[in-house]
């Protein structure tokens, strides 16, 4: 339900057949100059077009259930009626015969509650109940991550993929539950199991469709960075569909919701159907090995998850790349995850009005992750992600700064304009982030150094992820608090630039090996750059 501004799924018969076991622990994986030759993301939409087809609607299904949830929530906050200030009501309520009513909810300042005509306390109260709510969110996270891994090398790509898709479901038949619910704590119970479950599918998701991403990708380093381009495009795709389908229903301010909880459990056994007949698996293992690997994956899973561990700390610019990146994904998934809010509380939109962005921020997402593929190749992966941070960061102050100003009509102006630059950068770091870790890591451990990186950013969100809706948002006050949350967030985000830049030329990279600075690289890589030559050329 975070679906943070993370996007982040087969085709039969890869490498004709299983790869030798030699074949899959040789290298350290891919030199990003090979992902600088001719690709093409319809190639890769081709290639990957069952995975896609998959992804694209388990992303639908896991956004859709963002905004509405929202909704949801606000509609089940209480408080007592407000009393009138020298002829004055708060937001959410109107004056009338010396007391204050509540506003209807056809009226653009409907306090979002039935039981409740302080629009300012249903805000406030939500979002506290969601930043408690990520604590068990992320702790599930984190320990689903450390079997994740394991057992997607273990077990494969799909069966991992179909568990994430079944526990999201679960955790909406949870939530549809909740509804039928009069006790508060019971509700509140219900809803942290939900949230349990719901983090427990994100874990396995993502490292899993990346994972199979680089599967679907192998013998052709090409059309990897291009992969990646196509499952951010494909979720992006998944995400307008998703919000441009809610707004009516949000548009209606409906205050009971078990009908719509009904519907979306009816589309997470689409899905789940879906992946089991349409997704195919893309892991190749050697067959002597695959029963063995099956029967002990459970046993292995801990153990194993040291793998993603020594794969990163085996690399000195991993070592110093997946904490700068936690950070730049902490300070960036934050404000997303308040966005709405900020729309509701600072600019005084209602929820199906606040929807809005998440049609319109997708479409400049997608805009923008089309073209990080031949920025990728033209300009080299390391360089553009420099850039592209810096322009996260720049977005973030533009949001800000509109916050500074009296002018409403200002305020939405920088606000639009810094998110649009925003998601700009965000869209392009993505397929760069993902690029860059496949490139330092074999394929053999793909889904474990996938999962452990999600590790590290999870930790790093669990233990300040509360700042943000806790301590830096402010939807009343002095104008600069409103934008507090956005400077803070840039300011994480230039420091991780700076330190981004210093770890990136103190270090030798793959792409240095040939000019001989990095004698251990130089050897790994001196075969596989021989063997890119012939490939290259039987491409073309």
């Amino acid at each position: 339900f975070v679906s943070s501004a993370s996007c982040g799924i087969g085709l039969p018969d890869i490498a004709n057949g299983a790869m030798a076991p030699s074949m899959r622990s040789v290298g350290s994986g891919l030199p990003p100059e090979r992902l600088k030759g001719r690709g093409g993301i319809c190639k890769a939409l081709k290639k990957m077009r069952h995975f896609l087809l998959c992804v694209g609607v388990v992303q639908a299904f896991d956004f859709a259930s963002f905004d509405p949830l929202n909704a949801f929530l606000y509609t089940t906050v209480r408080c007592p009626t407000p009393t009138p200030d020298r002829g004055k009501c708060p937001r959410g309520s109107f004056f009338s015969g010396g007391a204050c009513e509540p506003e209807p909810r056809s009226s653009k300042d409907w306090s979002m509650s039935p039981h409740c005509a302080v629009r300012e306390h249903v805000v406030h109260e939500v979002t506290h109940l969601k930043g408690l709510l990520g604590w068990p969110q992320q702790i599930a996270s984190l320990v689903t991550l450390v079997f994740a891994g394991p057992l997607i090398d273990a077990l494969g790509r799909k069966p991992m993929l179909l568990t994430s898709v079944t526990t999201h479901t679960v955790s909406v038949a949870l939530i549809a539950m909740a509804c039928s619910l009069d006790g508060r704590a019971a509700f509140v119970v219900l809803l942290v199991i939900a949230f349990v479950f719901s983090g427990g599918s994100n874990a396995i998701f993502n490292p899993a469709s990346n994972a199979m991403v680089a599967d679907l990708s192998r013998g052709n380093e090409k059309l990897r960075g291009d992969g990646f381009v196509a499952l951010g495009i494909v979720s992006q795709v998944g995400l307008v569909l998703a919000f441009a389908s809610m707004y009516p229903v949000l548009k209606m301010n409906l205050t009971d919701y078990r009908d719509m909880w009904l519907g979306f459990i009816g589309l997470g056994v689409f899905a789940i159907l879906l992946n089991c007949f349409v997704l195919r698996e893309s892991m190749v293992v050697p067959e002597e090995g695959e029963t063995q690997a099956k029967k002990s994956a459970f046993r292995r899973a801990l153990a194993e998850f040291t793998t993603g561990f020594r794969a990163v700390w085996g690399d000195r610019f991993l070592r110093a790349f997946i904490p700068v990146n936690a950070f730049v994904f902490l300070s960036a998934g934050s404000v997303v995850k308040l966005l709405t809010t900020y729309e509701i509380g600072v600019l005084g939109y209602n929820t199906a009005k606040a929807s809005v962005t998440g049609v319109i921020l997708p479409v400049i997402g997608v805009t923008f992750t089309a073209v990080a593929s031949p920025l990728i190749r033209r300009c080299g992966v390391y360089r553009l992600m420099a850039v592209v941070w810096a322009i996260t960061a720049g977005g973030m102050l533009l949001a800000g700064l509109g916050a500074l100003s009296p002018d409403l009509k200002a305020t939405e102006l920088c606000f639009w304009g810094g998110l649009a630059v925003f998601v700009a950068g965000s869209a392009i770091s993505q397929p760069c982030y993902k690029t860059i870790v496949s490139t330092h890591v074999p394929l053999a451990h793909q889904g474990n150094v996938f999962a452990f990186t999600h590790f590290c950013f999870g930790g790093v969100d669990l233990a300040l992820g509360l700042l943000w809706p806790e301590v830096f948002f402010y939807a009343k006050g002095a104008n600069w608090r409103r934008g507090t949350m956005f400077f803070v967030s840039a300011g994480i985000i230039l420091v991780c630039v700076v330190l981004y830049i210093g770890a990136w030329r103190a270090m030798p990279l793959p792409d240095e090996s040939s000019d001989g600075e990095s004698g251990t690289d130089a050897k790994s890589t001196s075969g596989d750059e021989s063997d890119s030559s012939v490939s290259a050329s039987e491409g073309d």
